[in-house]
């Protein structure tokens, strides 16, 4: 699953308890893949709240894997079991990247849905 870091309107489901990582995509305005490979971190935070005051009610925290394809502007966040055993419902999430001069960029923020399962 290919997501796009630039649509404001992108949500992010999975299913609770689920591990299957996050890939997403950065395009420019005009549609372009960016170029993430120079940027040393990418992250991915998930909270309970729109604008939390702090980080107490922050649900997790993914670091993204900006080598497997950064030139094409593909970031890999890895998930675990834990990250997404949370009871279900609308969050939300944001990306940042920094730059090698600690610059952090964010390039989304929107709705990160816990979806419930049948498996236990």
């Amino acid at each position: 699953m290919k997501d796009s870091a630039r649509d404001s309107t992108k949500f992010i489901k999975r299913f609770r308890g689920d591990s299957r990582s996050i890939e997403i995509t950065v395009f420019d305005s005009e549609g372009n893949a960016v170029d993430v490979a120079a940027y040393t971190g990418a992250t991915l935070t998930v909270n309970s709240l729109l604008n939390p005051p702090d980080i107490s009610t922050q649900l997790f925290e993914a670091t993204g894997d900006t080598v497997t394809d950064g030139i094409n502007g593909v970031i890999t966040f890895p998930i675990t079991t834990t990250d997404t055993d949370q009871t279900p419902g609308n969050y939300f999430y944001d990306i940042e990247l920094t730059d090698a001069d600690g610059e952090v960029d964010t390039i989304i923020k929107s709705k990160f849905v816990i979806k419930q399962d049948i498996s236990k």
